[in-house]
């Protein structure tokens, strides 16, 4: 069972699927969705039960930032909380761009003189 499933629901989010949007080093992430508004988010679920301390403060502090981040190229912040030893960051959720986007060719650019 998932340990984030058990966040959501106090959380006014419920897990859209039980499976893994996406993993790192640091965590998981699910997709989620607001009871109230029916949108989509992502929640990134960090275990800081057992790491040192500056670690943590380390982590706390990114999601200071994250929450003060305000940028139409940036994906944005939505709420975060502690709970049972996991850091919960919830984010707006961006869909994945079709596998033909991803492989046409980026622009580059211009060569350094």
């Amino acid at each position: 069972m998932l340990l984030a499933a058990l966040l959501y629901a106090s959380h006014n989010f419920t897990n859209v699927t039980s499976i893994q949007v996406g993993k790192g080093g640091y965590g998981c992430v699910y997709l989620v969705q607001n009871n109230e508004s029916k949108k989509y988010y992502v929640l990134k679920e960090v275990n800081i039960r057992g790491i040192p301390h500056e670690e943590q403060q380390n982590a706390l502090k990114e999601v200071a930032i994250l929450r003060k981040l305000r940028h139409p190229n940036i994906i944005a912040y939505k709420d975060s909380y502690v709970e049972a030893g996991n850091l919960a960051i919830i984010m707006e959720f961006a869909q994945v761009l079709s596998s033909s986007m991803m492989n046409e060719p980026q622009p580059h650019s211009a060569p350094r003189a």
